[in-house]
């Protein structure tokens, strides 16, 4: 077994690996080795066209382990730059026939993330998709061999997706109007609904991100980011008329799916995906380490 600083030359096999992984989830796209790459190298900034207000700086590493010679396991943690206290896990994948790999993964990952003087690691969203946090319950291989390493298993989420085909009338109360923001080049579109001037309700959708851009199926997919709507102005038809106004506008664009992904608790949410026609296809496991201090 050897573990190796990613470099360009794994570019290929780290690509087969991550489509093999990410095949069976949604959108269910094949990365090419030049997205992959860019992805890698430069994971700081890829998501911070929305976060423009923030100003943190962050670095990453990437590992990768090699049984005979072929890549078994690789994973990237971000690292921010001006803040000690928790990492990120950007993205893992393994061979699931390839036990050794992930627990030497696992402990470098720690061992270097401790040295740091970092006392904790999380996931953040997996950079190879539409933006989801957590592991898919499915990557059963990587679940295990995470909580065989003391990961904790926080939360679950479920994830969800829909057509923007799908046509439901929601009528609004009285005085309720809808109004859009639209922040085309970082790919988000809000729309907020009001009460006279009072803003009640709100439905965010990200666009599929532009460093996929080409990649077979991706313009083709959108999430919803954000749905909310404020408790006295709940059960009105809100928050489903947000949801619908955004799949009639993102339709338009050529988007025909929409993934939402929610807490497997919130039964409120999940009933609201299903009254706009989403169906689960996932669930997502959440795992945290809380590091010992060195």
């Amino acid at each position: 077994m050897q573990v190796v600083e990613y470099h360009p030359e794994l570019v290929p096999s780290l690509t087969r690996l991550i489509n093999e992984q990410t095949a069976s989830i949604p959108p269910h796209c094949a990365f090419t080795e030049a997205q992959v790459a860019l992805a890698v190298e430069q994971a700081p900034t890829l998501w911070g066209m929305h976060f423009a207000d923030e100003h943190e700086l962050y670095d990453a590493r990437t590992l990768c382990v090699l049984q005979r010679g072929e890549l078994a396991a690789a994973a990237q943690w971000v690292i921010p730059r001006q803040r000690r206290d928790s990492c990120s896990l950007a993205w893992i994948v393994a061979q699931p026939n390839q036990r050794g790999a992930l627990p030497t993964l696992l402990h470098l990952i720690e061992k270097q993330i401790s040295g740091g003087g970092f006392t904790v690691i999380e996931l953040g969203r997996f950079s190879f998709g539409l933006g989801w946090f957590g592991l898919p319950a499915g990557w059963t291989h990587i679940i295990e061999a995470m909580r065989k390493a003391d990961f904790e298993h926080t939360e679950t989420w479920t994830m969800m997706v829909g057509s923007t085909a799908f046509q439901k009338e929601s009528p609004l109360p009285n005085r309720v109007t809808l109004a859009w923001d639209m922040n085309k080049p970082a790919l988000e579109w809000k729309l907020t609904a009001y009460q006279d001037d009072t803003a009640i309700g709100e439905c965010q959708v990200w666009g599929a991100p532009d460093h996929f851009e080409g990649c077979a199926a991706f313009s083709q997919w959108a999430s919803i980011e954000w749905i909310e709507v404020e408790g006295e102005y709940q059960r009105r038809g809100i928050a489903a008329r947000l949801v619908s106004e955004q799949m009639r506008f993102h339709a338009r664009r050529g988007v025909q799916h929409f993934m939402a992904w929610t807490r497997q608790n919130n039964e409120a949410a999940r009933r609201l995906n299903q009254s706009m026609g989403f169906e689960t296809t996932s669930d997502l496991v959440v795992l945290r380490k809380q590091l010992r201090p060195t």
